[in-house]
């Protein structure tokens, strides 16, 4: 995809619409915990995919020593930086505009499934973390109990957005998918090791072929939501299958 491409479609992305879906990650507690790990007042933080900083960012540019971030959307950037995020429009298919072993810390939160070289981003990830450092990094599970289960009825939802994932999959901003073995694959093919793996988002009421969008019409999205929190520990104890979305801390080799 052209650069210019790359930037509409993503501008397009970051600017709120009231009457369509817009991106609101959340920060869920197990991202939290992680995140207090990680970030003290004497990190230097890279946000590779920062967004719109009004999630992950916000929040911990005030406790980082420098919070960075990076995005393709010059409207997430703009946006990024009154969240007190030094934060800079950068295309991810380039090398990352900072010298080798700068960062403490990278946070990388579901970013590579968009990206056409994921393995070049986390090349270059490796390149600016200091050999101490950490990286945070988290991607969607294709293989979740509910793509399972679509594909056996011959569908397919790669998950980038409610409005194309589902009814228009090939225009889905999801183009890199992931299990829990490919994930691990995927890390260590850059000579990097992954020392936690977590699994999140069971959802599963919200993710039943057929029968979920017909229970939304009737409860709404939240309340499918809510009903499957009881048993969000199974994505804990079975990631590869009930884990809707990956996280892993990964460090450079020792």
């Amino acid at each position: 995809m052209p650069a210019q491409t790359t930037e509409t479609h993503y501008n397009s992305y970051w600017t709120p619409d009231p009457t369509s879906w817009s991106p609101h990650p959340t920060l869920t507690p197990r991202k939290l915990a992680l995140f207090e790990q990680l970030i003290s007042k004497t990190s230097v933080v890279l946000d590779v995919g920062c967004g719109d900083g009004m999630h992950y960012g916000a929040r911990f540019a005030h406790v980082a020593q420098a919070y960075h971030g990076l995005d393709v959307s010059s409207v997430a950037v703009q946006s990024a930086r009154t969240h007190g995020i030094l934060a800079q429009q950068h295309n991810l298919e380039n090398v990352l505009p900072f010298p080798d072993s700068m960062f403490d810390v990278v946070i990388c939160i579901e970013v590579v499934e968009h990206l056409f070289e994921p393995a070049f981003v986390l090349g270059e990830i490796k390149r600016v973390l200091k050999p101490a450092g950490k990286l945070l990094l988290a991607v969607p599970n294709i293989a979740h109990f509910g793509n399972r289960l679509r594909l056996a009825f011959g569908g397919f939802a790669p998950g980038g957005t409610p409005e194309t994932s589902a009814r228009r999959p090939w225009a889905d901003p999801h183009i890199r998918f992931f299990t829990v073995r490919s994930f691990r694959a995927f890390v260590a093919e850059q000579q990097m090791e992954i020392t936690r793996l977590y699994g999140e988002g069971f959802a599963f009421f919200s993710a039943l072929p057929v029968v979920s969008p017909l229970l939304a019409k009737w409860v709404g999205w939240e309340r499918l939501d809510r009903w499957s929190q009881p048993i969000e520990f199974m994505a804990r104890i079975m990631p590869s299958i009930c884990a809707g979305h990956l996280i892993a801390v990964v460090q450079p080799p020792r």
